[in-house]
Parts: structure tokens; sequence; C-alpha cells
């Protein structure tokens, strides 16, 4: 009896914690883990166009980065990579577009 209660308390706790990790937008994984520094932007904000593909295994691959801004656009690609996808919605194959505003805080 006293392992049937523990199993029933282990398959609450994880299905609460499955429930609670609703996947986030693409917009908000990019835009909350892409920071550039300060110096790079001319302007007090930016707004750069981020063109990607979305693989059938659900990867993300950078396509291209839109910016007059030859330093920023430099630093989104280098560091595209670095972002962590696993939470995020998984989309359809095929090529997408973003736009993100970078803002001097």
């Amino acid at each position: 009896m006293k392992r049937l209660i523990v199993l029933m308390m282990a398959l609450l706790v994880g299905t609460t914690v499955t429930m609670a990790k609703e996947p986030k937008t693409i917009q908000e994984v990019i835009s909350s883990q892409l920071k550039v520094p300060a110096e790079l932007l001319t302007e007090n904000f930016e707004k750069v166009s981020i063109d990607f593909k979305m693989k059938t295994n659900g990867e993300v691959e950078l396509v291209k980065v839109h910016s007059m801004n030859k330093e920023l656009r430099k630093e989104i690609t280098e560091h595209f990579c670095d972002i962590d996808f696993s939470n995020a919605e998984k989309l359809s194959e095929g090529n997408y577009t973003i736009n993100v505003f970078f803002k001097v805080l």
C-alpha cells in the first residue's frame, strides 16, 4: 500500500511539471536569449528581420539576418546558433521570417 501511494504521488508531480512547461513561441525564445551589446546599436532601438528554416527534425537553421547595421548583423549571425530551442513550439517544416526589436535599456 505504501508503494502505491508513493507511485501515485510521483505520477502526480511528474504530470504537474510536464503541464507547467508549455512551449514558448519562437519569437519569445529568440527575443529572450538573443542579447547584443548596447554599443552595437546605432539608435535607441533597431529592428532586425531574421530569416530561418525549420527542418523536419525540429532544428532551426539561420538563413539570413536583415539589418543595415553590419556589426549588429554579424553579432546576431554569430550567436543565433547558441539559442536553445528545446522549449520552443515546433513549427511545420519551411522558411520563416521574424522581426526582432533591439532596445537599449
